[in-house]
């Protein structure tokens, strides 16, 4: 995601709010013909960027889980390192 990439805090917050509406959910475009990935995990990106570390694990751990539920490894394993990360980072 653009505002996290360039840490543009002053957009994140509104981009965040924007998001919540979606979480839970798979983010792409054209339907189910072009998939990003959980909402969660860039929920997850923006709390992080905010300063919302607690919101952050939430979100990665609902991406986490997500990401199991639809069989990616690609998705799996970018939550678990993301969630590792902020662990580690504690």
């Amino acid at each position: 995601m653009t505002v996290t990439a360039l840490a543009e805090r002053s957009e994140a917050a509104s981009v965040y709010t924007e998001l919540r509406d979606y979480q839970g959910q798979i983010g792409g475009a054209g339907g189910s013909a072009f998939a990003l990935g959980p909402v969660d995990t860039a929920l997850g990106d923006l709390a992080l960027l905010l300063g919302r570390r607690e919101a952050a694990a939430a979100h990665y751990a609902a991406g986490l889980e997500l990401a199991r539920r639809c069989g990616s490894a690609p998705w799996t394993a970018v939550a678990q390192d993301k969630l590792a990360r902020l662990s580690v980072a504690s």
